[in-house]
């Protein structure tokens, strides 16, 4: 049994003893040689030698290889172009080679970086580089210029092989390709021909070809730079003018785009002016060289060099245009819950229990300050730029990007490259970009700065987001001056920084608040209605012991015109919800009952006092059915939150009237709810109403009121009118209702008083300055004091 197992372990042994020796290589005892892999070229164009070749082709082509190895596998392959006499040559897209070898053969191999190698170094300094690459195909540029640089029919040899697991190499796989290509031309992207320019450009070349499906694309530009007296003869480089010599563009980031600048090492040399009067240009002459190797025909402009150039900066604001605003604010107190169909921003904004709060632009407050009410969540969003970024320097217009010099306000062809930002005198805090090193000026006075590039991320988007929180402002109240100076390419900084100036004052709380403010809106009034109703609101009030305060909408509104602040929120709100807050009560009025009524465009400002807990009193006649359409027709609920009234039923207000002529029957004011009656003033100031004149034509009466239909309010009056009878004789008007108009006016509800759990809201669609001023007055007494 034993001797049985031994034999069946003899042969196992003996037999896989067999397998590994006859598995052995040449290495490992000559008894299985390695088969070299093999490569073949699959595309169907080029020709397998010289006397093959019957047309040219179009230079670029990608090539197609495929390699084959019988007893392991292909590890990758290399590639290189030789010219007609079988000299290595670069191509364009690849050029770096290997050279500097004894062997023939190993020199002109295209090379690329090994895996994991740092791509920071370019290739041609790289050491981390190898000649084989996994890819079966390359596209090639094969050259299709003669020596001068002409287009020309060019045969190119391709030479490719692979390399095996094993590391050996197959034999070479030969196509001969016969290139041709356009001649390109070249154009200059600048139109600085005949012009003056700064010292420091940015020369944006372009190549215009005609080749099919290639494209144009340029391999590199060679350009010269001469200064030519005005006899045209050039000063050399001894005599303050340029090198003799053609630069290329080959090898930078763009080559489309060199850079000559102070800050390079390489600015333009000024040309001499004496006296206003030009001593000498600058020539450029630029060639296009194409990816063929073609070299087009020569462009020769020439402009003068001239030093003395400043950039100018804006910041946003709407400073002298308001259409030019692009700074908003968005907190607890500062917003705006609908978007203006002029807004083109995208706007920040935050979901909150009350809809959606957008940012919204500071106020220009009594005062002519920006301002804004703060909070702990307060934000500013800025931006700013340059002097001609912008068409007419609005960011809302197209986007020019020329450099504007700020003392001449002409263009002089110069890139801005960065920015130096203060913000309440200290440098602006960033904490991705501290003010330091490189990051930090600081001025001959010592005046700091934290200095960005345009490639920096404040520096690209030219906005930063000012907060209490992360630090960019320490004390979120109080005044506040951000400040910009663009930094051009010269390294020239303007020399008169742009400042926005704006004031954040804490909001204050409802318990705090105190006073009256009259807010008059009797812009289409005539002068002497207008002074006697001002009176008249100042009697109204005269009991009432707080502090008062008063504010003309339509001298605002003017004195806001020249500094463009009007149209801050796009021509609707310009009361500041700053010069609010403080108040108790407002008593907004426009009581010439048949004109516009501007309280809707207040809506942003209102919106913020109300949601602060303040009061409201609202006054008009007929104009209120205009207000109330006005803020249903743009989404404004103002009437539904703070009045009862439902903004989706256009008949929820109604007019008795659209003329002092016509149905000129309400006479009074009847009590609904705890106060007095309050008669029409008769005689009236008005002439529409008594015309001591021509007594024939007085109607004694008022028409123009409105009512309402639909509320969830408390009707404080009603509607008193004329007795029935008939119109006196010789009146040209009706005057007296008849019973069936006695029945449609009088009792309609002309007067609500809206509470929320925060406001007291009076509404009056008959204008309170045509009633009797002490009935009156003794009502808004009771009003004041009843508010709690």
């Amino acid at each position: 049994m034993f001797k049985k197992k031994s034999s069946i372990y003899f042969i196992i042994v003996t037999v896989v003893v067999l397998i590994v020796l006859t598995s052995c290589d040449a290495r490992k005892g000559m008894l299985n040689v390695n088969e070299n892999p093999t490569i073949i070229i699959t595309n169907y164009f080029g020709a397998d030698s010289t006397n093959l070749i019957t047309e040219p082709q179009l230079f670029q082509q990608t090539v197609q290889w495929s390699g084959t190895d019988e007893d392991g596998w292909v590890e990758g392959y290399a590639f290189r172009v030789l010219n007609e006499n079988g000299e290595p040559i670069t191509t364009a897209g690849h050029d770096v080679i290997t050279e500097g070898s004894d062997n023939p053969d190993d020199n002109g191999w295209v090379k690329f970086y090994t895996p994991n190698a740092d791509l920071n170094i370019p290739l041609n300094q790289s050491a981390q580089t190898t000649i084989w690459n996994d890819q079966s195909y390359a596209t090639i540029n094969f050259p299709a210029a003669d020596a001068n640089g002409d287009s020309a029919n060019v045969i190119s040899i391709l030479e490719v092989k692979c390399i095996d697991n094993r590391g050996d190499v197959s034999e070479k796989a030969i196509k001969y390709f016969q290139a041709h290509s356009n001649t390109p031309r070249v154009l200059l992207d600048l139109d600085i021909a005949g012009e003056t320019i700064s010292t420091a450009i940015i020369f944006s070349f372009i190549m215009k070809d005609d080749d099919p499906v290639v494209g144009e694309i340029p391999y590199y530009f060679n350009y010269k730079l001469e200064r030519h007296r005005l006899d045209g003869s050039i000063i050399t480089e001894d005599e303050g003018g340029y090198a003799e010599e053609w630069i290329s563009t080959l090898g930078l980031p763009d080559v489309s785009l060199p850079l000559h600048s102070a800050l390079n090492g390489n600015a333009l040399i000024p040309n001499e002016i004496i006296g206003d009067i030009i001593q000498d240009s600058t020539f450029l002459r630029v060639k296009a060289v194409d990816t063929a190797l073609i070299e087009s025909n020569e462009l020769e402009i020439s402009f003068v060099v001239q030093e003395g150039f400043y950039p100018g900066t804006f910041i946003y604001y709407g400073d002298g245009d308001a259409n030019a605003n692009a700074i908003y604010s968005l907190g607890t107190y500062h917003f705006a819950d609908y978007l203006d169909d002029a807004i083109t921003d995208i706007l920040p904004s935050v979901l909150t229990s009350n809809g959606v709060h957008y940012a919204t632009a500071f106020w220009l407050n009594s005062e002519e300050t920006y301002t804004a009410i703060g909070s702990s969540e307060f934000k500013t969003y800025m931006k700013w730029g340059y002097y001609g970024e912008y068409e007419e320097n609005n960011p809302h217009k197209r986007k020019s990007g020329i450099a504007i010099d700020e003392l001449t306000g002409n263009e002089y062809f110069c890139a801005i490259v960065g920015y130096d930002i203060r913000l309440d005198g200290n440098p602006y805090y960033y904490p991705p970009i501290p003010a330091e090193g490189v990051h930090l000026q600081v001025d001959n006075d010592g005046k700091e700065w934290l200095r960005v590039g345009v490639n920096d991320a404040i520096g690209k988007s030219t906005t930063v987001t000012l907060t209490s929180y992360e630090g960019s402002l320490g004390n979120i109240y109080g005044e506040h001056t951000f400040e910009v100076r663009a930094i051009d390419l010269q390294g020239a900084v303007d020399l008169t920084p742009h400042e926005f100036n704006y004031t954040i004052v804490p909001p204050i709380p409802k318990e705090d608040k105190s006073g009256v403010m009259i807010i008059d809106d009797e812009s289409g009034s005539n002068a002497e209605i207008e002074v006697m109703i001002d009176s008249l609101y100042n009697y109204y009030v005269s009991d009432y012991t707080t502090e008062i305060g008063y504010t003309n909408r339509g001298n605002l509104f003017e004195s806001l015109l020249p500094i463009a602040g009007s149209a801050l929120h796009f021509g609707k709100s310009i009361i500041a919800p700053t010069d609010l807050q403080q108040y108790k009560t407002i008593i907004y009025h426009s009581d010439n009952p048949t004109t516009e009524f501007d309280f809707w465009k207040e809506y942003e400002a209102f919106k913020i006092y109300l949601l602060q807990g303040g009061n409201l009193i609202l006054s008009g006649g007929m104009n209120i059915e205009y207000v109330f359409g006005k803020c249903a027709g743009n989404s404004f609920n103002i009437f539904g939150d703070y009045f009862g009234i439902p903004m989706d039923n256009n008949e929820a207000i109604g007019r008795a009237s659209t003329s002092f002529t016509e149905n000129p029957f309400f006479i009074k004011a009847i009590t609904e709810n705890g106060y007095n009656d309050i008669d029409l003033l008769l005689p009236s100031f008005d002439t529409a109403i008594t015309n001591p004149m021509a007594p024939i034509l007085s109607v004694e009466g008022l028409g123009p009121i409105a009512y309402f239909n639909e509320h969830e309010a408390d009707v404080i009056f009603s509607y008193g009118c004329k007795e029935v009878g008939e119109d006196p004789p010789g009146c040209p008007y009706h005057i007296i209702p008849t019973q069936e108009e006695y029945d449609e006016f009088n009792g309609l509800s002309i007067a609500l008083k809206y509470e929320t759990i925060d406001n007291s809201c009076y509404l009056f669609s008959f204008p309170l300055a045509y009633m009797e001023p002490d009935q009156v007055k003794s009502m808004m007494t009771q009003i004041l004091n009843d508010i709690p």
